[in-house]
């Protein structure tokens, strides 16, 4: 049988084969081998001449080719942190972004702390914005909308688990609601990665209808920002992440809508990240 430090020397030297996850080679196999033993870092650390069965030590190998060959460690692990929670994934959704924090943050902020308002998630995944709102704002009544079965499935189990006051709707970004439903927020993190952008080769593993969008990345954002206007109470706010380089597109969307206050907001890598505005008709 092997020992704890060998298989991880192992699993190392196989990830630093593919060079785009030689910086995280250390990382990502203690977290897999943590995952399959059921063991902290620091349990891992401690017992590094701990002998490994081989049943564990041939399912963690397997784990580390997988993720040697761009399987987003995330789907491996089965979970991922956001915010301040953990979050059940899979090949159905994205994997939630650091980035996205920045989104949830500012609709909070708009969010009086008593306030029982009504929010609504456009294209929610996993469920991470809708969850994060639900447990920072607990009086507010949460609403997230998913067009994929597959991550709606998702999405369910983590507001089951995590904030089940949160009520999901399957379709497609507003054709679920009544006519007469409005919002005082309304967040999405869409998908705005153009069909041409380099990046989409690191991401094949990640469903790419929850990534790539038409029209340079910008149609999805265009279509929520001009058809939110009937489902926004008056003085409500909208706000999208979008690329880094989409920040004055996003803004000429909402001002061309006939939004108030439109900003758009840094992320913590001070690139323009999210765009936010008022609906005053």
């Amino acid at each position: 049988m092997s020992t704890v430090s060998e298989l991880l020397s192992q699993a190392v030297a196989q990830l630093k084969q593919n060079e785009s996850q030689a910086d995280d080679a250390n990382a990502d196999a203690g977290l897999l081998l943590g995952h399959v033993l059921q063991k902290s870092s620091a349990w891992l650390m401690t017992w590094p001449t701990k002998e490994v069965s081989d049943f564990d030590a041939n399912y963690f190998l397997k784990l580390v080719s997988k993720r040697e060959g761009g399987t987003p460690l995330a789907y491996l692990l089965g979970e991922w942190g956001f915010m301040d929670f953990m979050l059940k994934v899979g090949p159905g959704v994205l994997v939630p972004r650091p980035e996205t924090e920045l989104l949830v943050e500012l609709a909070a902020e708009r969010v009086p702390q008593a306030a029982n308002w009504k929010i609504l998630d456009l294209g929610t995944g996993s469920g991470a914005i809708a969850t994060a709102l639900a447990r920072l704002r607990p009086n507010s009544r949460i609403h997230a909308i998913e067009r994929s079965q597959d991550a709606a499935d998702i999405a369910q189990s983590n507001f089951d688990s995590l904030a089940p006051s949160v009520k999901l709707h399957w379709g497609s970004w507003f054709e679920p609601l009544a006519t007469s439903d409005q919002f005082e927020i309304i967040v999405s993190n869409p998908p705005y990665i153009a069909e041409y952008e380099l990046e989409l080769e690191y991401l094949t593993e990640e469903p790419q209808e929850a990534l790539v969008a038409a029209e340079d990345g910008l149609a999805d954002i265009a279509h929520i920002v001009e058809n939110s206007r009937p489902h926004l109470k008056e003085s409500g706010w909208l706000l999208i992440e979008h690329g880094y380089g989409q920040g004055d597109a996003a803004q000429k969307l909402f001002t061309d809508a006939g939004f108030k206050d439109v900003e758009t907001v840094l992320d913590l890598n001070s690139l323009p990240r999210v765009t936010l505005g008022r609906w005053n008709p």
